[in-house]
């Protein structure tokens, strides 16, 4: 894939109305189900970027902010742009569901924003987010683009935490499931995490590395390594006690007609549990399986732990 390093310049007059719009700064509003075990409240900007999501893990341990930065990077043929700069406009909603709508270039956009309960028996054991942005070509032309979507989770769990990020990659009927831990200890030990995976288009990479590094590669328009960094057995993890400042990214690509419409989506989850052991067959599930999954393999209690720290960026 080739790499885009050059923003905004050479812009066609589509993209002159893009960079515009981006100039503008965007609204945010709170989403939330709650603030019991396995509930989250989330800082949404009308674009569908975060940085802030209070999460409360199952267990003794508090709620704690959860997420350094979340974004959503939209590659075309004039450009990288990051959605977090992008002015939308809320057009309905309430705490569990946003809906807001934004033009870039010649894509319009609506974007739904839907927080959704994890249920196992009748226990809430965590909190998926679902992103889901519907887009149309409005030019006489195709289009090839993607959407890279980007997490730093933040998991400040207990005391102590030193950036030992654990994290990795699960596969579920063709989808790629990636993961960050609030520690470094292995596929199957029990730990706070939150996961991401993204639905419509072609699968075009993964990676889950440093977040000093992963950023740019995204944002820069270069294509991933579908590489876990630190998982030196083959396991699909980040090896125990090899942990670093964990990021994860994911890019899926499409072509669209004039005058088409698309989909993409990209979901966040917020459990604990054993990460490694969250195997999906056929199909990525519904929340509620994913609550079955993630709850029955037990709780994390006041030994969770993890606190940012700054680390430097391979």
């Amino acid at each position: 894939m080739t790499d885009f390093t050059t923003y905004r310049r050479g812009l066609t007059a589509g993209a002159l109305a893009l960079a515009f719009v981006a100039s503008n700064s965007a609204y945010a509003a709170t989403m939330t189900n709650g603030n019991g075990d396995g509930q989250v409240s989330i800082e949404l900007d009308d674009n569908g970027a975060f940085s802030t999501a209070i999460y409360n893990p199952l267990g003794a341990a508090g709620a704690a902010d959860a997420v350094y930065a979340s974004d959503l990077y939209l590659r075309t043929s004039s450009g990288v742009t990051s959605l977090s700069g992008i002015r939308a406009n809320f057009v309905t909603g309430d705490q569990r569901q946003r809906t807001s709508v934004f033009t870039l270039g010649s894509l319009s956009f609506t974007l739904t924003q839907t927080l959704s309960d994890l249920i196992s028996d009748g226990v809430q054991t965590g909190t998926m987010l679902t992103q889901a942005y519907s887009f149309t070509n409005l030019s006489g032309e195709s289009q090839a683009l993607s959407f890279g979507r980007y997490l730093d989770g933040d998991l400040n769990f207990g005391a102590g935490g030193n950036g030992n990020d654990g994290g990795g990659k699960l596969v579920s009927g063709g989808q790629t499931v990636l993961f960050e831990t609030d520690a470094a200890t292995g596929r199957n030990d029990l730990a706070t995490f939150i996961g991401i995976y993204n639905e419509g288009g072609e699968a075009l990479g993964f990676d889950v590395d440093h977040y000093g590094s992963l950023r740019p590669r995204i944002g820069g328009g270069s294509s991933l390594n579908n590489l876990v960094n630190g998982d030196g057995n083959g396991d699909g993890f980040i090896d125990a006690g090899g942990g670093y400042d964990v990021a994860l990214g994911l890019i899926n690509g499409f072509s669209i007609g004039a005058g088409e419409q698309s989909l993409f989506t990209t979901h966040t989850i917020f459990g604990s549990g054993t990460p490694g052991s969250v195997q999906v067959p056929g199909a990525v599930p519904e929340p509620a399986t994913w609550a079955m999954m993630i709850g029955g393999f037990g709780l994390v209690g006041a030994s969770m732990r993890r606190r940012r720290v700054g680390l430097a960026a391979a």
